[in-house]
């Protein structure tokens, strides 16, 4: 029988994955609540000093602290109470996007009704919930259907991704993904946002010929699939559809192993970095700007 010891976690000040300055400080606080599960700590997580979330830093944490409770039980992490003077008590992403909710399910019941509620936050190994994120969007003031029929279509091309390549077949995750919905009314931005915890892109599509970087590239090219068989990867250019057909400003932004790979129309070419901390798996985001002249 193993003896369990209790810690607390303090969060950064800031959880942030696509800026440089807080990438690698988010990631390792991550994987430090992953290290101190596997060795037989119950966790629990303090927000007081964290000052700023980002959706995608904010859905990473959901996915890590989801996946330690659906594979060593929901009392091995949990989260403390936010306090009055906490930043985080009035952050949009826990304050209206539910985030909240799904960092505090107490069990897998929980777990279904952050689907069932539709939650912008939530966990499946289910393709058949994509009608969720359609319904999402479609309450959104101001979103054009041709944001909601691109943005679904890239999300579906996604899941399917999952569904087929993210896990070897041994895994326990049985082909999970975590996914966000979220729009910033403010900025006018619709967050849409998956997460599996899979082998990540590199592993899945690695070829000797191929440098990563080179691999990465045409991983997100049609006709590139990890089949080998040709023109059987069409889906990339479905992802990526969103930025090529909408107005205004459109990014995909994609996280995977050390590398990010950012595609908008802003260059000729997708930009690809190498960071010194790698992401598990795989994190998609589609950032899509919308309605810039009109008013809420």
């Amino acid at each position: 029988m193993k003896f369990l010891f209790d810690i607390t976690l303090q969060a950064p000040r800031f959880l942030c994955i696509n800026d440089d300055q807080h990438y690698e400080a988010t990631l390792a606080f991550m994987d430090s609540i992953c290290q101190k599960v596997e060795r037989d700590y119950i966790v629990t997580i303090n927000f007081d000093s964290c000052l700023m979330l980002t959706p995608a830093a904010a859905l990473l944490l959901f996915s890590t602290i989801n996946s330690i409770q659906l594979s060593y039980g929901f009392e091995r992490v949990k989260c403390s109470a936010l306090l009055r003077t906490s930043s985080m008590l009035h952050d949009p992403l826990i304050s209206s996007a539910g985030l909240w909710d799904a960092l505090t399910c107490k069990d897998n019941s929980d777990v279904e009704k952050l689907i069932e509620m539709n939650n912008r936050f939530k966990t499946s190994n289910d393709p058949g919930i994509m009608k969720n994120v359609s319904q999402i969007l479609t309450k959104v003031k101001g979103l054009t259907p041709e944001h909601i029929f691109f943005l679904t279509m890239a999300m579906k091309e996604a899941i399917t991704n999952v569904v087929y390549h993210a896990y070897n077949p041994d895994s326990l995750l049985d082909n999970r993904w975590w996914q966000c919905a979220w729009v910033n009314l403010r900025n006018k931005q619709a967050n849409i946002i998956i997460h599996d915890r899979g082998i990540g892109i590199i592993e899945r599509y690695r070829k000797s010929d191929f440098t990563d970087e080179e691999l990465l590239k045409e991983a997100m090219l049609q006709g590139f699939s990890s089949s080998g068989i040709k023109n059987r990867g069409m889906g990339s250019e479905d992802m990526k559809r969103p930025v090529d057909e909408l107005n205004g400003e459109q990014s995909l932004t994609l996280y995977t192993g050390e590398y990010i790979y950012d595609y908008s129309l802003k260059s000729i070419e997708p930009k690809i970095t190498k960071r010194n901390s790698s992401i598990c798996g795989t994190l998609i985001h589609w950032q899509c700007g919308y309605g810039a002249n009109e008013n809420d």
